[in-house]
């Protein structure tokens, strides 16, 4: 071949190969380029759909505790049952800072609840519970864990002159309103699951019972505490929560069982190789004490009957 030729030939190699690279290097970069923006819009489309269900969340909360408000201002309390197990001993502990129910104690509840002043002497001895051991009161069946939890709106309300009985009304919306805040703001889920689990605890036959001055709604909104804080691992919190709902209904500590044959279960899974079941026991005694003392707070309301009641 002519060399002329020849070189003219290899020029254009040379210039075909340069500009092919060069071609495909601005047709990788092109298609880099319109990846990362067809990522980017989706991320932006996906934080948007994001950001679209937590504000959907957070209206939803405000909404419903606006419409558990307005319900139960309108409707008002409802005394039915063993309510008055629930709410003298909130008169009982602001009277004479005991959980005894006298005389004394009746006529104060009256004085603060004259929207429900229906007691009188006789309720003594009509009042479900046990007597005390000096013979001069009833301590009601139910621990007075509710009365303790709705005291700070029923003195609220007192002090502005309204009607002090809606505090345990307001008490029961109060706690589911936590139950669902805790959930939204802490479980260990996505923002799908945490709606679901949301309408789950909101739609359903629990809201009936908020008017009712009982202490049902205090012991779903714990065991909601607690299974959320099982569900995230944090045994000792679940444990206090199981705990304190097991102050008004003691079966509920059954649950408590299950929870600490699974923390053991899951502290053998976690031991060392090198270590025996002693020596890592060992090691691990103050956690494990700590934890089974979250459990004492479900027994005290046991102890304290015992020692203060004729059983």
């Amino acid at each position: 071949m002519d060399n002329g030729i020849l070189n003219q030939y290899n020029g254009f190699d040379t210039y075909y190969r340069g500009n092919d690279r060069y071609l495909i290097n601005v047709l990788v970069r092109f298609i880099l380029l319109l990846k990362g923006g067809v990522f980017m819009i989706t991320h932006k489309q996906e934080f948007k759909k994001e950001l679209n269900l937590k504000v959907i969340i957070k209206a939803y909360m405000i909404l419903f505790a606006l419409i558990m408000v307005i319900f139960c201002s309108i409707k008002g309390p409802l005394a039915w049952g063993e309510y008055d197990d629930y709410t003298l001993p909130a008169a009982s502990l602001l009277n004479d800072h005991n959980f005894s129910i006298t005389e004394s104690d009746i006529n104060y509840y009256n004085g603060l609840f004259p929207e429900r002043a229906v007691f009188d002497a006789n309720t003594l001895k009509v009042l479900s519970g046990y007597q005390t051991r000096d013979g001069n009161g009833i301590i009601t069946w139910y621990f007075p864990t509710y009365a303790i939890i709705s005291l700070p709106l029923v003195l609220t309300l007192h002090w502005l002159n309204l009607p002090a009985s809606y505090g345990f009304m307001y008490t029961n919306i109060l706690l589911v309103m936590i139950l669902v805040v805790v959930v939204y703001k802490y479980l260990k889920a996505s923002d799908k699951k945490k709606m679901a689990v949301i309408l789950l605890l909101t739609i359903n036959p629990i809201i009936f019972y908020i008017p009712w001055l009982s202490g049902e709604i205090l012991i779903f909104a714990f065991l909601g505490l607690m299974m959320v804080s099982w569900y995230n691992n944090w045994y000792k919190r679940a444990a206090i929560f199981l705990s304190i709902a097991g102050t008004l209904n003691a079966t509920v500590m059954t649950a408590g069982f299950i929870m600490i044959l699974e923390y053991l279960v899951k502290w053998i899974k976690n031991k060392p190789s090198d270590k025996t079941i002693p020596a890592y026991m060992k090691s691990n005694f103050l956690e494990i004490i700590k934890y089974g003392c979250c459990y004492i707070i479900g027994i005290v309301p046991m102890i304290y009957n015992y020692y203060n009641t004729i059983t």
